[in-house]
């Protein structure tokens, strides 16, 4: 019995075609979104690419420059350590004060890092900045 109805529900329905022109003319506008997409992918990967560069340069300088300052900030701890009283807690921190400005290196170059890549993708980006977007 559900079959029979199912049959004279769908029996009537013609579906409106569209003709072959105005498919084909939607399908090759798609085509070409697709393909635009795909080329401002590809730049902005590359532009990606540029920016990881810098990014990794930076904080490999920034690392090393903070780094040479080691013995400078040793001295300065060795000469804040000779005032300190024996029973102080600032003594724990001078006993310790190697790792915590590794931390202090670690922290600042990965700061540089991001924000160089930050402010070079921004830079890429507005510079090759696509009129057709």
């Amino acid at each position: 019995m559900e079959d029979k109805e199912l049959k004279e529900l769908f029996g009537s329905f013609e579906p409106e075609m569209s003709s072959d022109l105005s498919f084909m003319s939607r399908l090759r506008d798609n085509l070409d979104s697709v393909e635009m997409i795909r080329q401002h992918n590809a730049r902005q990967h590359a532009l990606s690419r540029v920016a990881l560069a810098v990014a990794v340069c930076a904080g490999f300088v920034v690392g090393f420059l903070f780094s040479l300052a080691l013995p400078y900030i040793g001295a300065a701890v060795d000469a804040l350590q000779s005032t300190l009283p024996s029973g102080s807690a600032m003594r724990v921190v001078t006993d310790n004060y190697q790792l915590l400005s590794w931390i202090l290196i670690a922290f600042t170059a990965a700061y540089a890092t991001i924000n160089s890549y930050n402010l070079t993708l921004g830079a890429l980006t507005k510079s090759h900045r696509d009129p057709n977007c």
